[in-house]
């Protein structure tokens, strides 16, 4: 059992500029790292993400709830992909539980020593070194996430 967990870099050139949606950060199907970064299963773990699941603004594409604060970029991909002559199977964001998780989330994360699996450590790792060596400010950086069942 398991929740797929979908996430993907975002960086922009300056804090007034848009989002621009980079590569997929292969995340599997975990429960207990669903619940680390959107604290919304079991309640083990103080949340990482400070952006609570995103319950704001969203726009409706065919079958797809797309946060607007995801930006124009994941708009249009979502768009795209309904599209019967175009289909990016490297982009899907998920069905639920959408959030953001940012350098600054990490930095101000005082569990690190709660989580016990080495695995779950690690991979919080790969989510960090990724954002901090995907741009030089690191408020120039998020994750966008969604999750399936």
């Amino acid at each position: 059992m398991g929740c797929d967990i979908h996430m993907f870099l975002q960086t922009r050139k300056t804090q007034q500029s848009e989002w621009i949606t980079g590569e997929e950060l292969s995340m599997g199907r975990d429960y207990e790292l669903f619940d680390m970064i959107a604290n919304v299963r079991g309640d083990h773990y103080h949340r990482i993400s400070q952006a609570v699941p995103y319950w704001g603004e969203v726009v409706k594409i065919g079958d797809y709830t797309v946060p607007v604060e995801f930006g124009q970029d994941v708009i249009n991909r979502v768009t795209k992909n309904l599209d019967a002559d175009y289909y990016d199977d490297q982009f899907y964001i998920g069905e639920h539980s959408f959030c953001t998780l940012t350098p600054a989330d990490f930095f101000q994360y005082r569990h690190f020593h709660e989580i016990h699996e080495e695995y779950h450590r690690r991979k919080l790792g790969e989510i960090l070194m990724a954002m901090l060596c995907a741009t030089k400010s690191s408020k120039n950086v998020r994750c966008i996430i969604g999750f399936d069942s």
